[in-house]
């Protein structure tokens, strides 16, 4: 699973980094500019997503239901 988080404030983001750094988990990885942390693809257009459901509507009740069944092993 991949996280990204945006911020404009450096230092901001240097205490986030030093406060995920010090959880010491095996799972996280930090990463830096030279494997992985780049800045946010802005050209990306999201009208284009709008509608995708339009033929098979959904609600919170059945999205809820359906992410609860998961089998996430």
């Amino acid at each position: 699973m991949r996280v990204t988080i945006e911020t404009s404030n450096m230092k901001e983001f240097q205490a986030l980094i030093q406060v995920l750094s010090s959880l010491k988990l095996e799972s996280i990885v930090v990463g830096n500019s030279e494997n992985g942390i780049s800045a946010g693809d802005k050209s990306i257009n999201p009208e284009d997503l709008f509608g995708i459901w339009k033929s098979a509507p959904r609600n919170i009740t059945d999205l809820r239901s359906r992410a609860w069944k998961r089998d996430w092993d």
